[in-house]
């Protein structure tokens, strides 16, 4: 992972036009701040964490909430991303760490003008009880500051349990973090397809990357299908170099769905709708892969650990019962 990680952020570690010396870094004061996320050091200039298969560091504007804006931009400095590629990285950034996030007041798709921005800023010894982290809440423009210091309501928010030095959308490829969207449903079949349908509309999601639009098949689905992966299967498969066999396969909370058509009169007809849903633990001699099978409606017609699904998905040369392969069909 770290080599990976490595690769990843080569970009954001090479100092660009204005990049500032670690020395003009700024007291713990937020004024001092604002000019030199602004001026000294554009923070605009920075690069952000990955997608690293467990956080949801998946695209430049990011779904957000309440005390932050309905949509986030993060930036994090070259101190705070080579500090978590250092071999003895022990989950706690290095002093002089920067993280910036940009507040939007609507979703990502229209998300409108910059209205706050919130920082982190780690300074050794400014308050050890909290890791040293002073934060800052300020204007979009950073001509006001409503709040700076060590501020209650950002420490006992960002240090709930499991949280990795007080970060709450990034655990350096370790679980507990805070996500944003939609809570995921329990090992049980009305409550996956209500979320599938409701909660986590499956069809906004993006195909399995290789796997776009209708897909021929002569599989029990039907003659033909769409397949559809939730990004934290989307974003483990798309990991450089991701193999089912090293990894140990898509990690929990991966969901693919697939649509099964017949066709009629050369118009494909919605006959079924089969859920895969990876949940830890449900059924580790089989993956862990919980199975709902539904009518083109939603209601369930089986669930769970289906031996069927199991014994088609786990023949010989299949990748983590998917079938699918990576980049490629595997029907």
């Amino acid at each position: 992972m770290r080599k990976l990680t490595f690769l990843l952020l080569l970009w954001v570690l090479l100092p660009g036009p204005g990049a500032a010396a670690q020395e003009e870094l700024p007291a713990a004061d937020g004024a001092a701040i604002l000019k030199y996320i602004l001026e000294t050091a554009p923070y605009t200039r920075w690069g952000t964490f990955p997608a690293d298969g467990i956080g949801d560091f998946h695209g430049i504007y990011l779904k957000g909430g309440e005390p932050h804006g309905a949509t986030v931009r993060i930036y994090v400095n070259d101190i705070g991303l080579a500090g978590a590629l250092t071999e003895d990285f022990g989950g706690a950034l290095p002093p002089g760490t920067m993280v910036v996030k940009e507040n939007y007041p609507g979703p990502p798709d229209d998300r409108g003008a910059l209205a706050d921005l919130t920082i982190m800023y780690k300074v050794a010894g400014f308050n050890p009880g909290a890791n040293d982290w002073y934060w800052v809440k300020a204007s979009g423009d950073g001509s006001e500051i409503s709040a700076a210091g060590a501020l209650e309501g950002c420490i006992d928010c960002h240090g709930q349990e499991g949280n990795v030095d007080y970060l709450l959308r990034y655990g350096f490829g370790a679980e507990p973090f805070i996500s944003l969207g939609p809570v995921l449903p329990g090992p049980d079949g009305v409550q996956v397809m209500a979320y599938l349908l409701e909660q986590d509309p499956y069809t906004g999601w993006q195909a399995w990357p290789g796997l776009e639009g209708y897909i021929t098949t002569n599989s029990t689905h039907g003659q033909e299908v769409i397949v559809y992966a939730n990004a934290i299967a989307r974003r483990a498969a798309a990991l450089t170099g991701f193999d089912p066999a090293e990894t140990g396969a898509l990690p929990a909370g991966s969901i693919i769905v697939e649509e099964g058509y017949a066709r009629n009169m050369g118009n494909p007809k919605l006959m079924t709708i089969t859920a895969m849903y990876k949940v830890e633990g449900f059924n580790p001699h089989a993956g862990d892969w919980f199975w709902v099978a539904a009518d083109p409606t939603g209601k369930v017609n089986a669930a769970g650990a289906l031996n069927g699904c199991i014994e088609c998905h786990g023949a010989e040369g299949h990748q983590d019962y998917t079938r699918l392969g990576l980049g490629a069909a595997g029907e």
